[in-house]
Protein backbone atom coordinates (compact mmCIF):
# COMPACT_ATOMS: atom_id res chain seq x y z
CA UNK A 1 0.00 0.00 0.00
CA UNK A 2 2.12 3.47 -0.98
CA UNK A 3 3.84 1.50 -3.48
CA UNK A 4 4.90 4.23 -5.35
CA UNK A 5 6.42 6.58 -2.86
CA UNK A 6 5.38 9.52 -4.98
CA UNK A 7 6.69 12.37 -6.15
CA UNK A 8 9.68 10.15 -5.23
CA UNK A 9 9.24 7.34 -7.52
CA UNK A 10 11.70 8.30 -10.86
CA UNK A 11 14.67 9.06 -8.12
CA UNK A 12 14.17 5.54 -6.02
CA UNK A 13 13.98 3.50 -9.08
CA UNK A 14 16.91 4.80 -10.59
CA UNK A 15 18.88 4.33 -7.20
CA UNK A 16 17.41 1.14 -7.25
CA UNK A 17 16.02 2.13 -3.51
CA UNK A 18 12.36 1.94 -4.26
CA UNK A 19 10.88 -0.40 -1.86
CA UNK A 20 8.32 -2.08 -4.10
CA UNK A 21 11.29 -3.19 -6.37
CA UNK A 22 13.12 -4.75 -3.13
CA UNK A 23 10.11 -6.56 -1.75
CA UNK A 24 9.03 -7.52 -5.61
CA UNK A 25 12.87 -9.47 -5.35
CA UNK A 26 11.57 -11.82 -2.40
CA UNK A 27 7.95 -12.19 -3.25
CA UNK A 28 6.38 -14.91 -5.06
CA UNK A 29 3.21 -12.62 -5.35
CA UNK A 30 3.40 -8.96 -4.61
CA UNK A 31 0.27 -6.49 -5.77
CA UNK A 32 0.76 -2.70 -5.15
CA UNK A 33 -1.78 -0.01 -4.51
CA UNK A 34 -1.45 3.70 -4.83
CA UNK A 35 -3.95 6.78 -5.52
CA UNK A 36 -0.79 8.14 -7.70
CA UNK A 37 -1.40 7.71 -11.26
CA UNK A 38 1.90 9.09 -12.43
CA UNK A 39 3.99 7.63 -10.18
CA UNK A 40 1.99 4.04 -10.97
CA UNK A 41 2.66 4.70 -14.78
CA UNK A 42 6.54 4.86 -13.62
CA UNK A 43 6.37 1.90 -11.81
CA UNK A 44 4.60 -0.18 -15.03
CA UNK A 45 7.36 1.57 -17.49
CA UNK A 46 9.89 -0.56 -14.67
CA UNK A 47 8.57 -3.81 -14.92
CA UNK A 48 6.15 -3.74 -11.84
CA UNK A 49 2.54 -4.80 -14.03
CA UNK A 50 0.70 -5.59 -11.08
CA UNK A 51 0.30 -1.98 -9.96
CA UNK A 52 -3.24 -0.32 -9.15
CA UNK A 53 -4.93 2.76 -8.26
CA UNK A 54 -6.68 1.84 -5.33
CA UNK A 55 -7.29 4.31 -2.31
CA UNK A 56 -5.94 2.92 0.97
CA UNK A 57 -8.92 3.60 2.51
CA UNK A 58 -11.30 1.82 0.53
CA UNK A 59 -8.90 -1.27 0.88
CA UNK A 60 -11.37 -3.55 2.41
CA UNK A 61 -14.14 -3.10 -0.99
CA UNK A 62 -13.87 -5.96 -3.61
CA UNK A 63 -11.26 -5.29 -6.66
CA UNK A 64 -10.73 -7.51 -9.03
CA UNK A 65 -7.21 -7.32 -9.36
CA UNK A 66 -6.10 -7.81 -5.93
CA UNK A 67 -6.21 -11.28 -4.05
CA UNK A 68 -9.43 -12.08 -1.64
CA UNK A 69 -6.19 -12.44 1.55
CA UNK A 70 -2.76 -11.87 1.60
CA UNK A 71 0.00 -13.30 3.90
CA UNK A 72 1.23 -9.81 4.57
CA UNK A 73 -0.10 -6.33 4.25
CA UNK A 74 2.69 -3.69 4.08
CA UNK A 75 1.69 -0.09 5.27
CA UNK A 76 4.85 1.79 4.34
CA UNK A 77 4.81 5.33 5.23
CA UNK A 78 1.02 5.65 4.70
CA UNK A 79 -0.98 6.56 7.68
CA UNK A 80 0.79 10.02 8.49
CA UNK A 81 -0.52 10.88 4.72
CA UNK A 82 -4.62 10.13 5.92
CA UNK A 83 -7.18 11.20 7.64
CA UNK A 84 -8.71 8.12 9.14
CA UNK A 85 -5.96 5.73 9.75
CA UNK A 86 -8.34 3.26 11.48
CA UNK A 87 -10.49 2.53 8.49
CA UNK A 88 -6.95 1.96 6.28
CA UNK A 89 -5.95 -0.41 9.54
CA UNK A 90 -9.14 -1.63 9.12
CA UNK A 91 -8.88 -2.21 5.33
CA UNK A 92 -5.64 -4.10 5.69
CA UNK A 93 -6.97 -6.48 8.48
CA UNK A 94 -9.53 -6.90 6.40
CA UNK A 95 -7.20 -8.53 3.18
CA UNK A 96 -4.99 -10.57 5.76
CA UNK A 97 -5.39 -14.51 5.65
CA UNK A 98 -5.75 -16.03 9.23
CA UNK A 99 -2.07 -15.98 10.87
CA UNK A 100 -0.74 -12.83 8.45
CA UNK A 101 0.84 -10.25 9.21
CA UNK A 102 0.38 -6.05 8.81
CA UNK A 103 3.61 -4.22 8.37
CA UNK A 104 3.60 -0.79 8.91
CA UNK A 105 5.92 2.03 8.82
CA UNK A 106 5.57 5.56 9.70
CA UNK A 107 7.09 9.03 10.77
CA UNK A 108 8.30 9.45 14.70
CA UNK A 109 6.71 12.44 16.13
CA UNK A 110 9.64 12.38 18.46
CA UNK A 111 12.49 12.57 15.73
CA UNK A 112 15.32 14.17 17.44
CA UNK A 113 16.84 16.31 14.37
CA UNK A 114 12.46 17.14 14.04
CA UNK A 115 12.80 18.16 17.67
CA UNK A 116 16.23 19.95 17.47
CA UNK A 117 14.96 21.92 14.31
CA UNK A 118 11.41 23.31 15.99
CA UNK A 119 13.65 24.39 18.83
CA UNK A 120 15.57 26.15 16.67
CA UNK A 121 12.42 27.37 14.67
CA UNK A 122 11.93 25.71 11.62
CA UNK A 123 9.71 22.77 11.74
CA UNK A 124 10.13 20.00 9.33
CA UNK A 125 7.87 18.33 7.83
CA UNK A 126 6.22 16.86 4.61
CA UNK A 127 3.77 18.91 2.49
CA UNK A 128 1.90 16.26 2.50
CA UNK A 129 1.19 14.78 6.58
CA UNK A 130 -1.48 15.20 8.09
CA UNK A 131 -0.68 13.29 11.40
CA UNK A 132 2.46 12.38 13.62
CA UNK A 133 2.70 9.50 15.85
CA UNK A 134 4.12 7.78 18.70
CA UNK A 135 5.27 4.61 20.14
CA UNK A 136 2.53 4.82 22.36
CA UNK A 137 -0.12 6.05 20.32
CA UNK A 138 0.34 3.57 17.70
CA UNK A 139 0.09 0.74 20.12
CA UNK A 140 -3.51 2.18 20.88
CA UNK A 141 -4.19 2.66 17.53
CA UNK A 142 -3.51 -0.94 16.71
CA UNK A 143 -5.43 -1.94 19.84
CA UNK A 144 -8.64 0.07 18.82
CA UNK A 145 -8.87 -1.45 14.78
CA UNK A 146 -8.45 -5.45 16.30
CA UNK A 147 -5.12 -5.70 16.27
CA UNK A 148 -1.84 -7.13 18.65
CA UNK A 149 1.56 -5.66 18.01
CA UNK A 150 3.95 -8.21 17.53
CA UNK A 151 6.95 -5.81 17.55
CA UNK A 152 7.52 -2.02 17.60
CA UNK A 153 11.01 -0.01 17.34
CA UNK A 154 12.37 3.05 15.54
CA UNK A 155 14.08 2.73 12.86
CA UNK A 156 16.51 4.63 10.68
CA UNK A 157 16.86 6.80 7.46
CA UNK A 158 19.04 4.73 4.78
CA UNK A 159 22.00 6.64 4.02
CA UNK A 160 24.46 4.44 1.99
CA UNK A 161 23.71 6.44 -1.25
CA UNK A 162 24.62 10.15 0.36
CA UNK A 163 27.52 11.51 -0.03
CA UNK A 164 30.53 11.13 2.22
CA UNK A 165 30.08 14.25 4.87
CA UNK A 166 26.28 13.15 4.99
CA UNK A 167 27.28 9.57 5.86
CA UNK A 168 29.25 10.63 8.09
CA UNK A 169 27.06 12.62 10.11
CA UNK A 170 23.91 10.08 9.73
CA UNK A 171 26.64 7.54 11.50
CA UNK A 172 27.11 9.85 13.91
CA UNK A 173 22.98 10.19 14.46
CA UNK A 174 22.47 6.34 14.06
CA UNK A 175 25.00 5.69 16.42
CA UNK A 176 22.41 8.28 19.16
CA UNK A 177 19.07 7.25 18.12
CA UNK A 178 20.56 3.44 18.69
CA UNK A 179 20.86 4.47 22.25
CA UNK A 180 17.50 6.05 22.43
CA UNK A 181 15.59 4.47 19.83
CA UNK A 182 12.67 6.86 20.70
CA UNK A 183 13.80 9.34 18.97
CA UNK A 184 14.35 7.61 15.92
CA UNK A 185 13.47 9.41 12.55
CA UNK A 186 10.45 6.40 11.99
CA UNK A 187 8.47 3.57 13.36
CA UNK A 188 8.23 -0.18 12.41
CA UNK A 189 5.53 -2.19 13.73
CA UNK A 190 4.42 -5.92 13.37
CA UNK A 191 1.10 -6.52 14.08
CA UNK A 192 -1.70 -9.31 13.67
CA UNK A 193 -5.03 -9.78 13.90
CA UNK A 194 -6.26 -10.07 17.42
CA UNK A 195 -7.52 -13.79 16.69
CA UNK A 196 -4.38 -14.58 15.33
CA UNK A 197 -2.62 -13.65 17.93
CA UNK A 198 -4.27 -16.28 20.21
Amino acid sequence: VGCTNFPNTAAKIASRTLLHAQVASVASVLHGIDIDEPGLELLRQAGHTAVFRIDAKRLAEPHPALLPAYDVVLLADVIEHVEDPGDVLLGARSRLRPGGELVLSTVNAFYFYGMLRVMLGAEVSHPEHVASYTQSNLRELFARTGFTVRELRGVYEPFEHRGPPVRALKRIESAILALFPGISAGILSVAVPDEAAA
